[in-house]
């Protein structure tokens, strides 16, 4: 059966449409990594969750995101919507992942840390104005304390009774009752109740709502935390719908420029398979002994199934995971957070009223630059992979000598007879496909009968690699 002309025609154009598919792919992957599609949805993604422009270059440039080349800024530091507005559109990382709970982790900490400056901000400003001293350094180490243990306030308010002075101990108990009352006192709940405080200092009305409602909805920090990872499963989801509606379309304009520069004529090529029974038994053999697996890499490869969708999902076409960067968490906060010293030390000579912003230190510059030397070579890998097997696929096809690419011979002048029949049906001859001056006058059927044929191979190679594959297998293989 396999050696009937029309199965063997049959099985050499799905061969053909599984290689020119797997070369769609292959480009769309040089594309993919040069323009760092992947990374520019992600991030499209997260700013359509995340409208505040303050807490969005925070969380895209925190060193567990780091999906932008920017120096990594600490939670507490204070933003101008135009410095936002500049990180936030800075270059790319190469970045094609996000795990959703390191993003709500980073997300949780710079929330918390808003909130921090909320709730200690009146405590700070008794303690700055009471005098330099033993007590004043017992507070300051006991205020620190209360934050390092999810404001727990009631050490701190032992440590304030100490006080002998009745001004100072009045203002600070009255200032332990304001924090107390933004975290919810007496409840089991407080992180949650930061995390609201925190909240107040965002100015996107609609993103606060949003993350008031889901941690509102929440009766511990493990409930919130799942509640937001489902909220960034869901805005990936829709990310990655938009991701693959423009791969689609990219393929599809891809697939057009290939079988344009290339003269790939499902018509021409059919006919050709069918009246050269050499070339027709050759392409066939290909189809059955060809091993697509290896030429296509991991176009091909099937994906592990993961239990929720989870970033930006990878189709089978494209790409290469980058690996999730090993897990940062901020360290605990000690008294000189606060502009404070331990009681070790020299009293400090100004304590600040509220706690200061972390400068950009030159260790976190060198960490960021390496970060980003590290990016670039991996998308320099990636295409150049991506090239090496795009030219593999070429290849291939060069080896199958199929009737491909263009030509330019005028005819003018040649007698149309039995001999030269041939030439004047040639439709890779762009000559015959021109209405010039002593043209082919059958030029304009020609050229009708050539658009089809390289409509139809668009529309083929546009269905993906692992359509061809699977149908290839049936055809030459019996299914298996």
């Amino acid at each position: 059966m396999l050696d009937s002309p029309i199965v063997q025609v049959i099985l050499g154009m799905v061969f053909v449409f599984a290689l020119f598919s797997i070369l769609v792919t292959q480009v769309n992957g040089v594309l993919s990594a040069i323009l760092q599609l992947r990374a520019r949805h992600l991030r499209d993604g997260i700013a359509q969750m995340i409208d505040d422009p303050t807490l969005r270059a925070k969380v895209l440039t925190h060193p567990l995101i780091r999906l932008v080349k920017s120096a990594p800024i600490a939670p507490n530091r204070q933003l101008t919507e135009e410095e936002a507005a500049a990180i936030v559109s800075a270059k790319l990382n190469a970045v094609n992942r996000i795990e959703p709970k390191t993003f709500v982790k980073v997300l949780m900490n710079i929330v918390r840390s808003e909130s921090d400056a909320q709730i200690y901000e009146a405590l700070l400003k008794v303690l700055n104005d009471m005098p330099k001293g033993m007590e004043r350094r017992k507070v300051a180490l006991a205020i620190a304390r209360a934050r390092k243990n999810s404001s727990d306030f009631e050490e701190l308010r032992q440590v304030v009774l100490t006080v002998p002075e009745p001004l100072y101990r009045d203002a600070l108990l009255e200032a332990i009752d304001k924090a107390e009352e933004l975290v919810g006192k007496g409840t089991d709940s407080s992180n949650l109740q930061g995390l609201l405080a925190g909240l107040r200092s965002v100015k996107n009305d609609v993103f606060r709502t949003v993350m008031q409602t889901v941690i509102a909805t929440s009766q511990t920090m493990e409930e919130a935390e799942e509640q937001l990872v489902a909220w960034f499963n869901e805005g990936m989801t829709r990310a990655s719908e938009s991701f693959k509606a423009n791969m689609q379309l990219i393929s599809i304009l891809t697939a057009t420029a290939i079988v344009f520069v290339l003269n790939v004529d499902s018509i021409h090529i059919a006919r050709t398979l069918w009246n050269d029974p050499t070339l027709r038994a050759a392409v066939a053999t290909a189809a059955r002994t060809t091993d697509l697996q290896a030429i296509a890499g991991d176009v091909l490869a099937t994906p592990t199934p993961a239990p929720a969708p989870t970033a930006l999902p990878v189709p089978t076409e494209s790409g290469v995971f980058l690996p999730t960067p090993t897990p940062f968490v901020f360290p605990s906060p000690t008294p000189e957070d606060f502009g404070l010293l331990p009681l070790e030390t020299e009293e400090a000579e100004v304590v600040p009223e509220t706690p200061q912003p972390t400068p950009t230190t030159d260790a976190q510059s060198i960490v960021s630059v390496a970060s980003s030397e590290q990016a670039t070579i991996k998308t320099v890998e990636t295409v150049t992979q991506a090239i090496a097997q795009a030219q593999t696929t070429l290849n291939v096809i060069s080896g199958l000598n199929l009737p491909l690419g263009w030509r330019f011979v005028s005819l003018e002048g040649v007698p149309r007879d039995v001999s030269t029949e041939g030439f004047f049906n040639d439709t890779g001859n762009i000559w015959n496909l021109l209405p010039l001056i002593g043209s082919n006058p059958y030029w304009f059927s020609l050229l009708m009968t050539k658009l089809v044929g390289l409509a139809v191979t668009i529309i083929a190679i546009s269905q993906g690699a692992p359509f061809w594959f699977d149908i290839l297998n049936r055809v030459a293989r019996g299914g298996r």
